[in-house]
């Protein structure tokens, strides 16, 4: 993807072809890209996906000013295929991103001057659980490395999902803002507890009636994990938490996620 300004400057360039699916918006944590240029811009604002046939789809994720493609205002939630060439823009920025073949970039690619890019790892996080706007590298007062621990998470999955199907084997029709905003609000309700016995239950109950994970019928316990025994970013996160401590929500090719540490 290039980034160009109104007035035709060319101000960056960035890879978008080793993962599903790109992030653009505001929350700096969760999207791949941070866009901070305009207070039009939402949270999560839109996505780039590429499909399996190797079609390139934008999806506005119900943003609040919209994003057109090519001068045209698209559907929220809907995806828009994007051809090679065709440019990208939030309503009333003035900055287009245009979908180029990477072979012709230049070799000395720019940061954009106004987005924090969050380069990944070639390890998309395929099963990447927890943390929304903290990763691991960035929280604060991480415990000291534990051999054995054991937690308990919820999951919610969404139509960009690796497997959008629930626990019911249904497709799954909501996008990854609502995914998001449910771990949030579940994230608050886990957190009204006085104690950690009490965190717990709530975490058991809501994950009995919503997690898409099939831990729901243990009311999310995972159990024990040892290092190397899940991917690397779940590892990362779980083994960042004190006991007792819940994470914030994080996506990943799974869906959005919420994990506790108990022991």
């Amino acid at each position: 993807v290039s980034t160009q300004s109104t007035w035709g400057t060319i101000l960056g360039h960035h890879i978008i072809d080793e993962h599903p699916y790109y992030l653009f918006g505001r929350r700096s944590q969760i999207c791949d890209f941070h866009l901070n240029n305009n207070p039009k811009i939402s949270r999560v604002h839109f996505a780039v996906v590429h499909h399996k046939s190797g079609r390139v789809y934008v999806i506005d994720l119900c943003s609040q000013y919209g994003t057109e493609v090519q001068g045209k205002k698209i559907e929220p939630d809907k995806p828009v295929p994007l051809n090679e060439g065709q440019w990208i823009r939030i309503l009333d920025s003035s900055r287009y991103y245009y979908l180029k073949n990477s072979n012709r970039l230049p070799e000395d690619d720019a940061i954009f001057p106004e987005a924090d890019t969050q380069q990944k790892s070639n390890k998309r996080q395929p099963t990447s659980p927890i943390h929304e706007p903290v990763p691991a590298k960035k929280q604060k007062s991480p415990s000291p490395i534990h051999e054995t621990i054991q937690c308990s998470h919820i999951v919610i999955k969404h139509n960009l999902s690796r497997n959008p199907f629930d626990r019911e084997k249904k497709p799954i029709h909501r996008n990854l803002a609502t995914a998001l905003q449910m771990c949030e609000d579940f994230r608050s309700q886990i957190l009204s507890g006085t104690t950690q016995e009490e965190r717990e239950g709530i975490l058991a109950q809501l994950a009995t009636t919503h997690s898409d994970c099939e831990t729901f019928r243990k009311g999310g316990i995972i159990g024990k994990l040892k290092r190397g025994q899940v991917n690397t970013s779940f590892e990362e996160i779980a083994f960042g938490l004190n006991i007792g401590e819940l994470s914030l929500p994080v996506k990943t090719d799974i869906g959005v996620h919420l994990i506790m540490r108990t022991a």
